[in-house]
């Protein structure tokens, strides 16, 4: 996703709005910035710490980069850009309520596409299958396997970053769920990476 730069003015105005959550990387604390600015990432990484934090800002997916650059320092006798990242509240909100909700990492299979399978998640993949053939497709995808975790935004985004190189764009939609890759080693690759967040059974259809 393509990032809006705006100020550190900007960010705070929007933050005084609660329409924005900021938050900053940076282990060492500048007097410049809200101590809260530091405690936000510290719990952040917290709450996601099965996400690597090299990797935590693209999990994160803020929408912004407050761009900020520092007082002169007499000691370096230059000026540093820093940055700061901020995510629309509303949508950290979802991001928080994904984390806390069980439901599915689901695997979809389509004749046509016998070498494509299409991983996404959902509170009920019968339900979300149904909205996906109602879409006009002349072929019709199959529901081939759901397993049922804690937390399906995480798994689904550990699975999409595992399989990133058998990523297929497809003008079915969104590419980002389209994989070319077999059912079996779908299948693997989902339970491997989700064997700390399964919520019960698998099922395979």
């Amino acid at each position: 996703m393509r990032r809006q730069k705006i100020t550190l003015e900007q960010a705070i105005q929007l933050e005084n709005n609660n329409e924005i959550f900021i938050y900053y990387t940076n282990q060492i604390e500048l007097d410049v910035f809200n101590p809260l600015w530091y405690q936000n990432y510290h719990d952040l990484a917290n709450k996601y710490r099965k996400v690597d934090l090299g990797d935590l800002i693209n999990y994160l997916d803020p929408e912004y980069i407050i761009e900020v650059l520092l007082p002169y320092d007499i000691n370096t006798n230059n000026r540093e850009w820093v940055y700061l990242y901020g995510k629309i509240q509303k949508k950290k909100m979802l991001l928080d309520q994904n984390s806390e909700k069980g439901k599915y990492v689901y695997i979809l299979t389509n004749k046509a596409y016998p070498h494509i399978c299409k991983i996404g998640k959902a509170v009920n993949p019968q339900k979300r299958i149904k909205q996906i053939n109602n879409a006009g497709n002349v072929v019709e995808w199959e529901l081939r396997y759901a397993l049922p975790v804690i937390d399906d935004y995480l798994v689904e985004y550990f699975v999409h970053k595992h399989l990133d190189s058998v990523r297929y764009s497809s003008y079915q939609g969104s590419s980002r769920e389209f994989f070319e890759i077999g059912l079996k080693e779908a299948i693997e690759i989902i339970e491997n990476l989700g064997k700390d967040f399964t919520n019960g059974e698998p099922t395979y259809y």
